[in-house]
């Protein structure tokens, strides 16, 4: 039987600010039916295994929060995670391309950014648009034209 090689891919979380990227990665190593997600220093912090539970995207294992106020809360004082647009890269194994959830007010030249800070070949990644990640302007946009993003 022939043995499949492993994929490495890159799942992360991000924000724009201003015409700034801040940009938090891990790396994925996607196998015939496992995938592992490495820390910084070549640990492996997760294995799952898709085929088995019927996973169908890899996603990081950072949180918004918790790593903007790890990293961030001290260089942007007056912000909290929220409040920049923001968004998430994780991988579709389903489809076998990347799947960029961005804020509507990240910048199409901060997506091709991304892309290439992710690795990203070609035109192997959708974006696509999620009430999880909205800019504190977004949702103020939205709930003066639709009322809150919390009514049923």
């Amino acid at each position: 039987m022939k043995k499949m090689s492993k994929k490495e891919i890159k799942v992360g979380i991000y924000w724009q600010i201003d015409d700034e990227l801040l940009c938090n990665k891990e790396v994925a190593e996607i196998k015939e039916s496992t995938f592992e997600i490495f820390d910084d220093n070549g640990k492996c912090i997760q294995t799952v295994e898709y085929k088995k539970d019927n996973v169908s995207r890899i996603s990081s294992t950072f949180g918004h929060d918790s790593i903007w106020e790890k990293f961030y809360t001290r260089k942007y004082k007056n912000a909290d995670y929220a409040t920049h647009p923001r968004g998430r890269v994780l991988y579709d194994l389903q489809n076998n391309r990347h799947i960029i959830f961005a804020d509507k007010c990240v910048t199409q030249d901060n997506i091709l950014k991304l892309v290439e800070a992710f690795e990203i070949g070609g035109s192997e990644y959708t974006v696509e648009r999620d009430f999880h990640y909205m800019c504190d302007k977004c949702v103020a946009d939205y709930e003066e034209d639709n009322g809150s993003i919390f009514d049923d």
